[in-house]
C-alpha cells in the first residue's frame, strides 16, 4: 500500500481504546513505514496532519500492525479498539443509542465549574485537564455569555463513542460532546460540533 498523488491536507484524530500504548507510522512512496514519533497512551487521542489517501499504520508497542487507516472525507476521527484472542473487535459492532451512565452529570459539573473558572481537573484525564487549562478563558467567556444552564437533552452518540448533548442556557443553546474513560473521568469533551 502506498500513498496516492492527492496532497489535500487533512487532520485525523486517533483515539486509543486498546488498553495499551499504540504507535503510528505513515507509509512512504515505497510503501515502507516512516517513524512518526507518535506513541499514544491508553484513553488518549492524538491529532496528525496528513494528506487525503496517505495510509497510516497503527501498531502495538512491539510494532505489530493492528490496522491501516486511510484518511479522507469519511475518516477524520478514528478510534483504535482492542481485539479479542479470536481477532474480532473487543467492542461490539453496534453503537450505543443511550447516554453513558453519569455523562450528563459530569457534563453539568464541567459546564458549571468552567463557567466559574474553577474546573475540577481531578475529574479529567491529564490530557483533558491540559486542554481545559488551555481553553479555559475562551470557554469561560462563551459560558458567561450564554448565562445560566437551564436544561440539557441527549441527542445521540458519535462514531468515537462520545455522548452528544444540547445544553439550553438562559441566552441560547450549545452542543457539547463528552466521553468518559473506564474510571468515569472525562476523557474527551468538546463545545460545538467536531
Amino acid at each position: 500500500m502506498r500513498p496516492r498523488a492527492d496532497t489535500t491536507p487533512v487532520h485525523v484524530l486517533f483515539y486509543n481504546a486498546t488498553g495499551a500504548d499504540i504507535q503510528l507510522y505513515q507509509l512512504n512512496a515505497e510503501g515502507k513505514r516512516t517513524a512518526h514519533g507518535t506513541t499514544i497512551g491508553e484513553n488518549i487521542s492524538s491529532s496528525v496532519l496528513t494528506s487525503v489517501n496517505a495510509p497510516w499504520v497503527v501498531a502495538d508497542a512491539s510494532g505489530k500492525c493492528l490496522e491501516i487507516v486511510l484518511p479522507g472525507q469519511q475518516t477524520r476521527y478514528h478510534t483504535v479498539e482492542g481485539a479479542r484472542v479470536d481477532g474480532q473487535p473487543e467492542h461490539p459492532a453496534w453503537r450505543r443509542t443511550a447516554p453513558l451512565a453519569g455523562s450528563e452529570e459530569m457534563l453539568r459539573q464541567y459546564i458549571e465549574t468552567v463557567g466559574r473558572g474553577e474546573p475540577n481537573y481531578d475529574r479529567m484525564t491529564a490530557e483533558m485537564a491540559a486542554q481545559t487549562r488551555q481553553q479555559l478563558p475562551f470557554n469561560q467567556a462563551i459560558l458567561n455569555r450564554l448565562g445560566a444552564l437551564r436544561a440539557m437533552s441527549f441527542r445521540g452518540v458519535t462514531s468515537m463513542g462520545n455522548d452528544i448533548y444540547i445544553a439550553h442556557f438562559a441566552n441560547g443553546m450549545a452542543e457539547w460532546r463528552i466521553g468518559l474513560v473506564k474510571d468515569g473521568t472525562i476523557g474527551r469533551i468538546a463545545l460545538g460540533p467536531q
